[in-house]
């Protein structure tokens, strides 16, 4: 029986692997570590499996997929294994913890999704979460397939050239704002995902807490394999020139390959930033001394797409980056800014990053006064639902030319990492209003 070794990081961090039948009509998986598995903890392994081909002639949509659930409760001795029985062998097995996020997966997971796609199967994984709208659930939302790139592991996230910098990035790019807050244990493990999902495009701040520090490690043996970026937030010169040495001391590099100016929409903030002795001035002349390879620029809100027009003005950035999501499309003026910005920017080969791409709304009302009301690191409230950010991100990446900045919660992030992987087409009109409507998602600019 061939066997898939799945690996799993649980809220304390204590990992294990579960080996999982991958092709036969019965699957059993044992617990390698058991002495890392906390008592009272639920674990499932989900298996999907398609239950009839496509219509005559193969032109038709395939049947739904049905879904089967096995779980394992530790008690204070933790059991040795679990079975899952399957018909007709497993197209996807996944493990999730019992509170809905799943935390991690090793490459080996892809294997069994390509075996899947090789198979004409379709990959499925889903863990039920009892908040959403049944409605949603209940199989209207996208299906996920395998992509068209793969690796020796399986599925891979697709590349894009990076504007005219001469990279080809990953169309999902790793938004280490999530590791603005966390231990360098997460931090490496959460690297070490990263990594298995062949992401190889990285985006930092200077202002993002401890995230430079977490990296350094990292790119003390990973530096060439990854395009680096940063930002500065200052808008003068001398301020900028100075971040962006200290970013390079606290990342442990001679240079980035993108600085970026950071939140550049005030009006008044924009206008120091282009003077004569501003933030452009500094980052300049990063550029002429090879701190960094090229310069580009970021921001929020609703007069973000607008403000990049005019600084694709003042001067020839390689890169912008702005929010994009499916609630803020109802925002016409912004979504004809930002289609506009697109179309000049595919003109001046300059990339377009994403931001928020699983966004739900803001926090709730109060929510922020209590850290125990929030469920992730992110400033805004985000999808949870594994389906939901599957449909979240298919939206945004089925929109051609543009890159997905990740999540800023190491614990979501392997959710929209799986959901790039699978996302195969944008989701239909009606499936992205059954999930507005099932989540109470809500523009998070006005």
């Amino acid at each position: 029986m061939a066997q898939v070794d799945v690996r799993t990081v649980d809220a304390t961090g204590a990992g294990r692997v579960l080996t999982i039948g991958a092709d036969a009509a019965l699957g059993a998986g044992r617990v390698e570590d058991e002495a890392a598995q906390p008592a009272g903890a639920t674990w499932f392994a989900q298996h999907a499996e398609r239950v009839g081909p496509p219509s005559s002639g193969g032109s038709g949509p395939a049947k739904r997929s049905k879904k089967m659930t096995s779980s394992i409760t530790t008690a204070a001795t933790a059991p040795s294994a679990f079975r899952l029985d399957v018909e007709g062998g497993p197209v996807s097995v996944k493990v999730a913890h019992a509170d809905g996020v799943i935390r991690q997966v090793t490459p080996n997971f892809r294997v069994v999704a390509a075996r899947a796609a090789a198979r004409g199967g379709r990959s499925m994984t889903r863990h039920p979460d009892h908040r959403c709208c049944e409605r949603f659930r209940s199989g209207r939302g996208r299906p996920r397939a395998g992509g068209s790139h793969q690796d020796q592991n399986g599925l891979m996230i697709p590349t894009l050239p990076f504007g005219r910098t001469g990279h080809e990035s990953t169309r999902v790019i790793f938004g280490a704002a999530a590791l603005g807050a966390v231990t360098q244990e997460e931090a490496d493990r959460t690297l070490e995902l990263v990594a298995s999902h062949g992401v190889n495009h990285l985006d930092v701040a200077r202002s993002y807490g401890e995230a430079e520090l977490r990296l350094a490690p990292f790119l003390a043996t990973h530096r060439d394999a990854y395009f680096l970026a940063t930002k500065t937030e200052d808008r003068t010169a001398d301020g900028a020139y100075a971040e962006i040495n200290q970013s390079l001391e606290r990342l442990g590099t001679d240079h980035v390959d993108l600085l970026q100016l950071h939140n550049l929409v005030d009006e008044t903030q924009w206008r120091a930033a282009y003077s004569s002795a501003g933030a452009l001035k500094g980052a300049l002349r990063a550029l002429d001394e090879g701190l960094v390879k090229a310069i580009g620029v970021t921001g929020h809100g609703v007069t973000v797409a607008r403000q990049h027009l005019r600084s694709l003005m003042e001067y020839d950035f390689a890169s912008v980056l702005l929010p994009y999501n499916y609630p803020m499309s109802h925002n016409q003026r912004y979504l004809a800014e930002f289609e506009e910005l697109l179309a000049v920017c595919a003109d001046r080969q300059v990339a377009v990053q994403t931001i928020k791409s699983i966004t739900k709304a803001a926090w709730p009302q109060g929510a922020d006064g209590d850290a125990g009301d929030r469920f992730a690191a992110t400033w805004y409230e985000p999808l949870r639902d594994p389906h939901a950010i599957d449909t979240a991100v298919g939206w945004v990446l089925g929109r051609e030319g543009i890159f997905l900045n990740t999540v800023g919660d190491i614990h979501l992030l392997p959710l929209a990492l799986d959901a790039a992987e699978g996302a195969a087409g944008r989701p239909t009109d009606e499936q992205m209003s059954e999930l507005e409507a099932a989540f109470d998602m809500a523009p998070l600019f006005l």
